[in-house]
């Protein structure tokens, strides 16, 4: 078994939320759900702020209730979101929940321009706190993978809800969800510099009075809290609330890699298509010989997954501190500082420093 490092950054996993990004670029328009929720709620579980818990209480009983995004505007009944590799999504979670007190499955679902029976169940396997089969172990936060892909027509990611029990029973009610996300998760190829520094601040102002006192103001003390303490988990019908005891502070992460390939670093195609595109001896070709293997939406590299879609720092993230380990003290909710840098090396090898911000 592997040394701990503790809080330190050793190679991190950054997941990029894609309904946050469409919405913060005015392409999504069609969201929808049969629990008794406003809009404004079905907008606000996107937001990526777990502590503003949205109460979802199911229309009928026995009911399979869903909340629905549509990945693709309205007026877009045309797009091609595997071939274009918009439907790229290899992650989903749920920030803040009461999924096993409730007794409630969560079943993630691609839903179809056909019609709404025509949804296909997403294959799915756990990273942390998720039952494919069944209720999550605790109440708190639950992650995954979603290991499967559905055809061109299904622009529509939905969040089924059923009970345990088929009958529609719940064990606790109403259900309780803070954040929900899916996207495209990004892990850096390697691991960090060794000259990364972490600090942790409470936003602290001091003056000194002309008697040579100290006013002191802490502007905060930690982070927002969920259900339970943020990245927490409790047993079915455990203790919730806030805890004086959980921990303080919010957390930043300077961080640097050193000697990384371009391909991993910046897009070779960020357009939408290889129309007049010339490869270069370096560049990655599809299957049919002429078009480029990546474009703005299914690249690898650190510009289209992470700048691209938190629009250069503007959108939070999730922050795993070790992709090998998804311990709850290795994730925050954090946001990249928009002075982040890539340096050229050499002529094939390039550099990224970047700060990680954690959120209150």
């Amino acid at each position: 078994m592997a040394n701990s490092s503790y809080q330190a950054i050793t190679k991190p996993k950054l997941y990029i939320s894609y309904p946050l990004y469409q919405y913060a670029t005015g392409a999504l328009d069609d969201v929808l759900s049969n629990f008794n929720l406003p809009q404004e709620d079905i907008l606000r579980m996107i937001q990526l702020d777990p502590s503003k818990i949205t109460r979802l209480t199911p229309s009928e009983v026995n009911a399979f209730n869903v909340i629905r995004y549509r990945i693709v505007p309205q007026s877009d009944d045309f797009t091609p979101v595997i071939d274009n590799g918009l439907w790229n999504f290899d992650y989903c979670a749920v920030l803040g929940h009461n999924l096993a007190s409730a007794g409630i499955v969560l079943e993630p679902q691609a839903g179809s321009d056909l019609g709404e029976g025509n949804h296909q169940p997403l294959e799915v396997s756990n990273i942390a706190n998720f039952n494919p089969q069944g209720v999550p172990e605790y109440d708190g936060w639950s992650l995954f993978n979603l290991d499967s892909k559905p055809t061109n027509e299904h622009r529509r990611f939905r969040f089924g809800f059923k009970a345990q029990d088929g009958l529609g029973t719940q064990t606790e009610s109403p259900v309780l969800i803070g954040s929900i996300m899916f996207g495209k998760s990004y892990t850096f190829p390697q691991n960090t510099d060794l000259t990364q520094t972490i600090t942790t601040d409470y936003g602290v102002k001091q003056k000194q009075t002309i008697s040579g006192k100290t006013i002191s103001t802490a502007n905060w003390t930690k982070v927002n809290n969920w259900i339970t303490e943020p990245f927490g988990y409790t047993e079915p019908f455990g203790e919730r609330g806030d805890n004086f005891q959980r921990r303080s502070g919010r957390r930043t992460w300077k961080i640097s890699f050193d000697s990384l390939a371009p391909e991993k670093v910046m897009n070779q195609l960020m357009m939408m298509n290889s129309n007049n595109w010339n490869a270069q001896d370096n560049h990655s070709i599809a299957a049919d010989g002429t078009s480029s293997l990546y474009n703005i939406n299914n690249a690898v590299d650190f510009y289209t997954n992470v700048v691209h879609r938190t629009l250069g720092g503007h959108l939070p993230m999730l922050l795993q501190t070790n992709a090998d380990d998804p311990s709850p003290q290795n994730f925050a909710i954090v946001r990249m500082k928009p002075n982040y840098t890539i340096t050229q090396k050499t002529p094939n090898l390039y550099n990224i420093s970047l700060t990680l911000i954690e959120q209150i």
